[in-house]
């Protein structure tokens, strides 16, 4: 019978790169990424297209982005567990604002350099 028989397809997606033989989760240097910053806070509405915020781990191992205007939101991504694991280590990070509006703010995060 043509195309009743089974087949079984294997997808696979790669999360993180090995760049060397340190752990993905060490390798501080190569955290790059794009996000929506969640739990919004009022200061959104001073921030613009292109400002910096510092990244900051607070309390409770909670990570949050915050300018000149206070606290902006919160990164809840994907990469948040390795960025804590770097934060505490003492690396520091930046999140650039590439879109803005009253109930949105994207940023790509990556470290201070």
């Amino acid at each position: 019978m043509k195309g009743g028989g089974r087949s079984h397809s294997s997808y696979t997606r790669e999360i993180g790169t090995d760049h060397g033989s340190m752990p993905a989760a060490d390798n501080c240097d190569f955290i790059n990424f794009v996000t929506e910053l969640q739990n919004l806070q009022p200061s959104l509405l001073q921030y613009a297209l292109g400002d910096i915020l510092e990244v900051t781990l607070l309390p409770n191992d909670n990570v949050g982005a915050v300018g000149d205007h206070g606290l902006c939101g919160f990164i809840t991504a994907v990469e948040t567990t390795k960025l804590i694991i770097c934060l505490k280590k003492g690396k520091k990070f930046k999140a650039a604002i590439q879109k803005i509006s009253q109930n949105l703010c994207e940023v790509r995060v990556r470290p201070l350099n």
